[in-house]
């Protein structure tokens, strides 16, 4: 399985394996830190499955030119919050107005991004790190993105402590993280505005 070193889904890999009843231990790994290689390498059988966010299913269709199975972490892990920035300690106390500007103009782009997900797209697809990554793809991707960042309550970039808990109650049962871990302990409320 091809994946981003330090990506949070191979991260998760165990985690996700122990709760859907199967060992990890038989997926051979592939280090590859260019996400927009992973299509690539499915679609050429270098390796046989890809660790990918589920948006992105439309632009790896597209590249591998074959049916995909998703299997996705929330059947079986639950409600996750997914992907978060994290700061150290130090960052979030000595320089926390730094963090709110940096949370509240990435919070803004990505307001832009679900409201008009076509002009961000093509934007998106322009940057030459995408690698060529055509435009009504990366909108595609954008609009899936919709259902996974819009939140059902409170607003964007909000982490609700009791869905955290449950996050880590999760994590901890799987093993996957020591007893004794609170939603204080992770996130930072008052560096969103």
């Amino acid at each position: 399985m091809s994946y981003l070193p330090g990506g949070i889904n191979h991260v998760l890999f165990p985690t996700y394996a122990q709760l859907a009843g199967f060992d990890p231990s038989g997926v051979q790994w592939v280090s590859n830190p260019v996400p927009a290689q992973h299509a690539a390498l499915l679609a050429e059988g270098r390796v046989d499955a890809i660790s990918q966010f589920v948006p992105a299913v439309e632009s790896v269709r597209s590249v591998a030119k074959q049916d995909l199975s998703v299997l996705p972490f929330v059947d079986w892990i639950g409600d996750l919050h997914g992907s978060a920035m994290a700061v150290s300690t130090a960052t979030a106390t000595n320089r926390a107005d730094v963090v709110r500007r940096f949370n509240r103009a990435l919070l803004r782009g990505l307001v832009y991004c679900m409201q008009d997900p076509e002009p961000a797209g093509k934007a998106y697809a322009a940057q030459p790190e995408t690698q060529g990554q055509q435009a009504h793809l990366a909108t595609a991707e954008l609009t899936a993105l919709r259902g996974y960042v819009t939140p059902a309550e409170g607003r964007l970039g909000h982490f609700d402590e009791a869905r955290v808990a449950r996050n880590i109650a999760i994590l901890h049962g799987a093993g996957a993280i020591p007893a004794g871990l609170t939603p204080p302990d992770i996130i930072a409320p008052d560096l969103v505005e």
